[in-house]
């Protein structure tokens, strides 16, 4: 979980609902609303595992994970702002 700089957080884990593990986030408002609900951040092919975050210092967040969508893992990353987007 990561602080939003609202009082709410990010929260990301990897998820196995589909045929290999998918890295999802949720933002929930100070408030307990839900303002990204349970969204992939990433279901390519293989496994995406080991999700980190990191605040943005803006309201957003950074994700990291480990992608074995090829031969090799890889690093992957991606920014959302306090929108979700």
């Amino acid at each position: 979980m990561v602080p939003d700089a609202a009082g709410g957080f990010f929260t990301v884990w990897e998820d196995y609902r589909g045929a290999d593990a998918d890295i999802y986030i949720a933002h929930t408002s100070a408030l307990g609303l839900d303002l990204l609900p349970d969204t992939p951040i990433c279901n390519a092919s293989g496994a995406q595992e080991h999700p980190k975050a990191v605040s943005d210092g803006a309201g957003g967040v950074f994700v990291t994970w480990d992608d074995q969508r090829g031969i090799d893992r890889d690093i992957y990353a991606q920014h959302l702002n306090s929108q979700g987007v």
